[in-house]
């Protein structure tokens, strides 16, 4: 799962002068405050999507995770997806005498796109754990994805949703002590500079094991991944086909169980969004979302169509949950449908 560092393979993987990043971090500013109501100030899922469609997916994107870490994980796969989409379109362009990368790698995944896309995923905490035995808080880990996305990340379980999806082709481990670009010991903002790793292959540490054992991967049958401005519930489910074998019209239970509390709610299977009916609770797959293979692993909508102006109403999916289950925990209930 790992590229070597002493044949110059690595370094191959990293030529790519990059065009864009996309920094998921802790240290920005918070726009959504704490409190109820947080997912109607920002859309980081429809605006990456925007810029990379319509190709202005380019210089700095900052994306707060502060109050809530728990969205990194969805982050990084709608972005290995919009890479991965960019290859698509880009793949004809490839130029068969460059260099050939180790076979880890996908080779159109990196030479087909002339530059790259990096992440930055950042929760670098300073608790007790995190500087046990003169540490200067964790590592940060570079992983490099089939699809071309290179991510620098601490800490390591946001690679989770990726990992699910089998999409990680390489995993380093960046030591902070004595990195070349900045103060190991003492230094606190590493992130502003982790991306410079790129530069020296050679600090870069190969993770040998199994990338799933190194991530502490997400055992709920299904969880909240992302809420959008407009009340609409992204959903993960570990085993998709709990939806995708439902007949389309058929009436489902939602299963939630929150804070050791387990509750039940109606909801219809839609094709889409048009098709669901106004104001009920629909649930339906998304012909847009990637689906990967060797994995059950999949996202799905949880949606409640509104007249007027969704942003504004009170009758939205996360609405209608909240009524049933007010003290909802987003980053740790588990979700699953049920006949």
């Amino acid at each position: 799962m790992s590229l070597e560092t002493t044949d110059g393979q690595t370094g191959a993987a990293l030529w790519r002068p990059i065009s864009a990043q996309v920094h998921f971090s802790d240290v920005f500013s918070e726009s959504a405050p704490a409190e109820q109501d947080w997912w109607r100030y920002g859309d980081f899922d429809a605006s990456l999507t925007v810029k990379a469609e319509s190709g202005a997916l380019n210089g700095l994107t900052e994306v707060p995770i502060g109050e809530r870490p728990w969205l990194t994980s969805y982050g990084l796969v709608i972005l290995d997806d919009l890479v991965q989409a960019r290859l698509a379109r880009l793949a004809p362009c490839r130029t068969v005498d460059e260099p050939t990368l180790h076979r880890g790698l996908s080779h159109e995944s990196y030479l087909s796109q002339r530059t790259a896309v990096v992440a930055v995923a950042n929760e670098a905490r300073r608790d007790e754990a995190s500087v046990a035995n003169g540490h200067n808080g964790g590592d940060f880990y570079l992983a490099l994805t089939h699809g071309g996305l290179e991510v620098y990340t601490t800490p390591l379980s946001f690679l989770s949703g990726l990992v699910a999806r089998n999409r990680i082709a390489a995993l380093y481990r960046i030591p902070t002590k004595d990195h070349p670009e900045f103060d190991g010991q003492h230094e606190q903002f590493r992130s502003a500079r982790i991306v410079r790793s790129r530069y020296h292959p050679d600090h870069l540490v190969p993770v040998d094991s199994d990338v799933q054992a190194d991530v502490l991967t997400d055992n709920r049958s299904g969880h909240i991944a992302y809420v959008d401005k407009f009340g609409n519930i992204r959903g993960e489910l570990q085993d998709i086909g709990q939806l995708t074998q439902l007949a389309i019209g058929k009436t489902v239970h939602l299963a939630i169980t929150n804070n050791g509390q387990e509750h039940e709610i109606e909801v219809a299977v839609a094709e889409d969004l048009h098709s669901a009916s106004l104001g009920k609770l629909a649930v339906y797959a998304n012909c847009s979302d990637q689906r990967d293979i060797n994995t059950t692993v999949g996202f799905f909508e949880l949606i409640a169509r509104v007249n007027g102006n969704p942003s504004k109403s009170q009758e939205t999916a996360i609405y209608q949950i909240l009524k049933e289950v007010p003290d909802l925990d987003f980053a740790t209930a588990e979700l699953s449908l049920t006949k």
